[in-house]
């Protein structure tokens, strides 16, 4: 059984580490630890069935794997709502195995020491931002409102919303208001310092605070899609951008819906070099089940790669790592992402359409037991844009590369064509996190290193 904790010193063997992020609205502005980060490791190669090597971070952003041993190990993270997955290789020995802190460095002007102040109510907004160093693309931006709304997000260049948009999506906020996620379809370019204005159309009742944002402002949006400054102000956000040299392939971070059988095919267009993580969540029934994940070249051929496994719970989301020199594929080659269940069939998240009607990948085809079925399957596809060999360099710590290091990790990575509909998403958010909500229960199954959360 393991708990979100900080390793015990007796056992100096375990992965531990600390998930943190800058916050500008604490005073005085610092790091933080960040709670119910998910980390799952693997060893190099195909993982053994029936493993799952898994911790929750604590409210301090303490994680703790139980029961690793020495050698050569591949981490990475998943929480779909806010902060972009790490990818970190850490080498162990009988007396360390450290991964340092995980930095998750968000382009971010938080929400989560606002009050909801209901005068807040409003029509078009937008936000301006300065794309940061490093930055390549846009993944998906994240918001909170105050009340139920449905809305447009466009992307414009330069201190304008007039002309044509450099990306599109829409966002559903739930009733009662809540966060929400607009995802863009992978690969729109950036250029470090440049400004963008993102406006969501339509009225909503986002969050917001003063001027704590020195790279951008708020303004209203007219009807003749004019900007109007409001005056020290800023829109709370979370901004997933593609940087240090890794890229995001396939992004669906909400579902309404799902498919139930043993063998998941999805198909993506590859943005990287290689492939380093790959998340999915899974529904019912209860109970734990075995997962493999791997790429194929066609939805029912053999893996191009190792096989990851893990053992997963019903309505919980699962990553895998691969090592960044395990997993080579071709840009703009065509790949499948698999999910399988080796011993009995289970429904798998998936995204039908987005709050405007549209599909999420019209032209990519998801298959379930060989047919092929409507709709993309729910979660993400990263890894490098740069070839690397063995213990490589593929890239800064935490983005779609790895962080090559030696007992001891660096600093962490960047927060992160879907679309997180707030009332639609209740399903993944609540089963990512049913272990957090749990009073603690014994396992039932034989791996000792099977997590039950004890929040």
């Amino acid at each position: 059984m393991a708990r979100a904790e900080t390793c015990p010193e007796n056992q100096p063997g375990w992965m531990r580490g600390r998930a943190i992020v800058f916050e500008p609205n604490l005073t005085p502005p610092g790091d933080r630890g960040i709670g119910e980060i998910f980390a799952f490791a693997f060893r190099r190669g195909d993982s053994e069935p029936g493993t799952r090597y898994l911790a929750v971070s604590d409210s301090d952003g303490n994680l703790c794997i139980h029961d690793t041993s020495a050698g050569e190990w591949v981490v990475t993270s998943l929480e779909p709502f806010t902060f972009r997955p790490i990818v970190r290789e850490v080498t162990c020995t009988a007396r360390s195995c450290d991964m340092g802190e995980l930095h998750f460095e968000a382009l971010r002007v938080s929400d989560d020491y606002v009050e909801y102040n209901t005068d807040w109510w409003s029509g078009s907004l937008a936000e301006t931002i300065t794309v940061p160093e490093g930055a390549t693309s846009l993944a998906k931006l994240t918001f909170r409102s105050g009340a139920e709304s449905r809305n447009a997000v466009e992307v414009h260049r330069g201190l304008d919303v007039t002309g044509e948009p450099i990306a599109r999506s829409s966002i559903s906020f739930p009733g009662g208001g809540g966060r929400a996620t607009a995802a863009f379809a992978p690969g729109v370019p950036l250029t470090p310092g440049e400004t963008l204005t993102i406006a969501v159309l339509g009225s909503w009742a986002p969050y917001r605070l003063g001027d704590v944002y020195a790279g951008g402002a708020a303004y209203q949006v007219g009807d003749d899609h004019s900007l109007n400054p409001i005056a020290n102000t800023d829109l709370c956000f979370n901004l997933d951008l593609d940087s240090g040299g890794s890229a995001t392939s396939f992004l669906v971070s909400a579902n309404d819906g799902y498919e139930f059988g043993s063998d998941l095919a999805q198909e993506f267009v590859a943005h990287s070099t290689a492939i380093t993580h790959a998340s999915a969540f899974t529904g019912g029934p209860e109970g734990f089940r075995r997962v493999r994940i791997f790429v194929s070249e066609t939805p029912n051929g053999p893996p191009i790669g190792p096989v990851k496994e893990t053992i997963g719970l019903h309505d919980q989301g699962i990553a895998v790592a691969w090592f960044a020199d395990e997993l080579p594929v071709t840009i703009g080659q065509h790949y499948y992402l698999r999910v399988q269940y080796p011993e009995l069939g289970h429904a798998t998240y998936t995204r039908k359409q987005l709050p405007d009607r549209s599909a999420p990948y019209p032209d990519l085809v998801l298959r379930v037991d060989g047919n092929p079925v409507d709709g993309s399957l729910v979660g993400r596809v990263m890894g490098p844009t740069a070839t690397t060999g063995a213990g490589g360099d593929a890239g800064t710590s935490g983005d779609g590369g790895v962080d090559p290091q030696p007992g001891v990790g660096g600093c962490g990575c960047q927060s992160g064509r879907g679309v997180s509909d707030g009332g639609l998403l209740l399903g993944v958010a609540v089963g990512l996190y049913l272990c957090l909500r749990r009073r603690r229960q014994a396992l039932d199954v034989a791996p000792t290193n099977l997590v039950v959360v004890e929040r």
